[in-house]
């Protein structure tokens, strides 16, 4: 062996292991790519993710591309490992951050890369994935602007469109593809901008249109085999759209035979389940849905099918308990449905519908009222029935009138129980009289008592005739009263129409007594009940019955259902409630004014119980006039103000006991919780008042301070509140005792200031008389 020979050997040797290394990375390469195309090869499972089979080609794919990028950081197909890696971390469905790290790491660190166009697109769609809108479209209007990568700029325009369909933004939509079809014509993109403007067509509702526009692109030969089957489906559901329910059903039967992606069979089976449905093949329907149910278990497919038949069970068989159990399971079967989160809103509100109205109008009129109202809004809204909805708010606006109907009702019932208690009053007064003088006349009967033993009488005669007599039965008002031999009124004796050979005696004027108690029991029942159908009517007419109008007007309008009609409940609203803040809200609304519901009459009354708070100190005669107007409102807050400012005024301004206690009284019986209430209660017990005397003499900032009291902070302090019931009260007055209103008569302890509710900073006043 020569010299040169040997030298060549040598070097051969030394670089081996280099050639070893450089194809062991071009193995890996290969392997990886090879692995990354089987498992895009790999159809889809039915919810269009990749199957547990493809999985496992993008996790081995991801191990070869890990290895590359970890042992030859510098080797040029670095760029091609990060692109695999980033395409398989979003093909395989789990890591769409991290594939969004690797494809910015593929751009950022590789400008002039091959594959910066491509992974531009990807970071676009993983925006869009990750709720990220704005963020998708800047990326795409950014990158066709870029001259460089004129190439790919058809690509990011039928993504634009793509995405402003998806938004319902169909102007937009149109904008980028006819952009396409000007610049792009006679290129294949163009053709697939045709598919796009057909499912434009098919979203807008036209579908005619659409139509016509699949036909087309399925008659396409240079086009994607799945974008023409794609396209048969848009035909089918267009002339199911269009009723031409035959012609829709040969259509999708015929696309079943010539679908070659399993993930869209089911979709094309959920089609004609629906078609089956509108043909009055109601048993082929849901045999197809069950099947579908079955075979495709927890996919998109199945809550779709779980979605079909709810919308059956409720529209056509009208089965709301069937209806509901399917709605609940859509969002079970699929989270990711399209149909997931219609299914949960319709499931909630047949829930609703179902369970009613719990509240009851006389108890809780507020409560009953706005559950009508929801629900009601939940068939406008949610289940697409207005008719409904309509009936709805109609019957809420004539519960007045249904109650005017069942206070007259009680009113009449009233009656009937105060003629028998006044005609059992009249019974008992008569029956009163004749026991006297049965007792009166007991010592003239004992002494006749032998004289009818020696006479003919016999006790079967003496039966008879009673039985003859007319019979008094305890509780009827039809009694009838029979004179005695010596000309007296007197009661016959009851006698048991079951049994006549027993003879009961009368009832007792205590046996009567019951019954009438019992009469004047309902009628204080009665009597609560107008009070209380009086103050629901009076919530009815302010404010009840306008909100629901309201309402009412606001979906006709806003849903543009009947606008004629919004109008005219508009109109109804200002004839009967002119100045309620709905009405003011409304006519507002309609003007394309903000909507701020503010209560006119209340603004009113507000504004002349602040005037007589005001003037009280100076003018008490205007000021008492007004407050004992505002007595009457028909707004509980200006209400109650007014009446527990006059019991105030009375017990310690102008000094009254027999004016100020049925102010008081009314304070407390309104709400014995509320703040008012428990600050009339420090000084006045309900029947006496709880210092020695009143006062005349306040200071203008204690009166200041009465005055400015509101119910949100009247009282706040607690601590206050129950301080007397630590301290020892002097002994109330007697109730019917007139008090002096002389100044002279009184001395305030002069350690001691008076509390003024809501001042939390003193004790409770301690009055005593002056000394002798």
């Amino acid at each position: 062996m020569n010299i040169g020979t040997s030298i060549k050997s040598v070097m051969f040797l030394a670089i081996l292991p280099i050639l070893s290394v450089a194809c062991s990375f071009d193995n890996t390469l290969y392997n990886a790519r090879k692995y990354y195309a089987s498992a895009q090869s790999k159809p889809l499972n039915q919810n269009g993710r990749a199957s547990s089979q493809a999985i496992d080609d993008y996790t081995k794919t991801i191990k070869k591309c890990g290895y590359i990028l970890t042992e030859r950081k510098n080797s040029s197909q670095v760029d091609d490992a990060l692109f695999l890696l980033a395409q398989s971390l979003y093909f395989k469905g789990n890591s769409i951050y991290q594939a969004k790290e690797q494809y910015e790491n593929l751009i950022n660190n590789f400008p002039d890369s091959p594959y910066i166009p491509e992974s531009t697109l990807q970071l676009a769609k993983i925006a869009r994935e990750i709720n990220q809108f704005k963020e998708a479209e800047s990326i795409l209007t950014d990158y066709i602007r870029n001259p460089r990568t004129k190439k790919w700029h058809p690509q990011a325009l039928l993504l634009l469109a793509d995405f402003a369909i998806q938004d319902k933004d169909f102007a937009k939509a149109t904008f980028w593809l006819e952009k396409i079809r000007d610049q792009y014509g006679k290129s294949v993109f163009a053709r697939e901008a045709a598919f796009l403007l057909g499912k434009n067509y098919f979203e807008q509702g036209e579908y005619a249109k659409s139509l016509e526009q699949m036909s087309k692109v399925a008659r396409y030969r240079s086009i994607r085999q799945d974008v023409r089957l794609d396209a048969r489906y848009y035909i089918a559901l267009n002339q199911f759209k269009m009723v031409e329910t035959e012609l829709s059903l040969t259509t999708a039967q015929n696309l079943l035979k010539d679908e070659i992606r399993t993930e869209r069979v089911s979709a094309i089976q959920l089609l004609v389940s629906r078609i089956l449905l509108n043909m009055d093949s109601e048993q082929k329907a849901l045999d197809l849905l069950q099947t579908i149910i079955k075979n495709n278990s927890k996919t998109i497919s199945s809550a779709e099918a779980y979605y079909r038949l709810a919308e059956y069970y409720y529209y056509i068989k009208k089965d709301v308990s069937s209806a509901i159990e399917n709605y609940n399971k859509v969002k079970t079967e699929s989270a990711s449905s399209p149909f997931a989160d219609d299914a949960n809103r319709k499931f909630e509100t047949l829930n609703l519908i179902k369970q009613g109205v719990t509240a009851n109008l006389i108890k809780d009129p507020r409560s009953h009222v706005l559950k009508q109202i929801e629900i009601a809004d939940g068939f406008f809204r949610v289940m697409n029935q207005p008719d409904s909805a309509l009936a709805i708010y109609d019957s809420v606006a004539a519960y007045p009138e249904y109650l005017r109907q069942k206070a007259d009702s009680l009113s009449y019932c009233r009656m009937i129980l105060q003629v028998k208690a006044d005609s059992l009053s009249a019974v008992k007064t008569e029956l009163q009289i004749s026991e006297k003088n049965i007792t009166d006349d007991s010592i003239a009967v004992t002494d006749s008592i032998h004289s009818f033993q020696q006479s003919s009488w016999k006790p079967e005669t003496a039966l008879n005739n009673a039985q003859n007599d007319s019979v008094f039965i305890a509780g009827d008002l039809n009694i009838v009263q029979h004179p005695d031999s010596l000309g007296k009124t007197v009661l016959p004796a009851q006698i048991a129409q079951t049994d006549s050979s027993k003879i009961q005696a009368a009832p007792s004027s205590e046996n009567i007594s019951d019954q009438i108690k019992l009469l004047h029991d309902e009628i204080v029942v009665i009597d609560n009940d107008l009070i209380a159908i009086n103050q629901v009517q009076n919530d009815l007419q302010t404010d009840l019955v306008p909100l629901s109008l309201f309402v009412k007007a606001m979906a006709l309008h806003s849903y543009a259902l009947d606008l004629k009609r919004a109008d005219e409940v508009h109109q109804q609203m200002i004839s009967t409630y002119p100045n309620n803040k709905y009405t003011l809200a409304l006519t507002a609304f309609l003007k394309g004014d903000p909507v701020i519901p503010t209560d006119l009459r209340l603004q009113q009354e507000q504004a002349k119980l602040d005037f007589a708070l005001t003037v009280l100190p100076d003018n008490p005669d205007s000021a008492l006039a007004v407050l004992e107007e505002l007595v009457e409102s028909d707004y509980p807050e200006i209400k109650v103000k007014s009446i527990f400012r006059l019991g105030w005024y009375y017990t310690f301004e102008y000094p009254d006991t027999l004016l100020a206690k049925p102010y008081l009284d009314e304070t407390i019986r309104i709400n014995p919780q509320s703040d008012y209430a428990k600050t009339v209660k420090r000084f006045y017990n309900g029947k006496s008042f709880t210092y020695s005397q009143a006062w005349d003499d306040f200071s203008a900032s204690i009166i200041d301070q009465v005055d400015s009291l509101n119910i949100e902070n009247l009282g706040t302090d607690s601590d206050s509140l129950s301080r007397q019931d630590t301290q020892s009260n002097p002994a109330p007055l007697e109730p019917d005792k007139e008090q002096s209103k002389s100044p002279d008569d009184l001395v305030i302890d002069p350690d001691l200031e008076p509390e003024i509710p809501g001042d939390p900073r003193l004790p409770d006043p301690k009055w005593i008389n002056k000394p002798d």
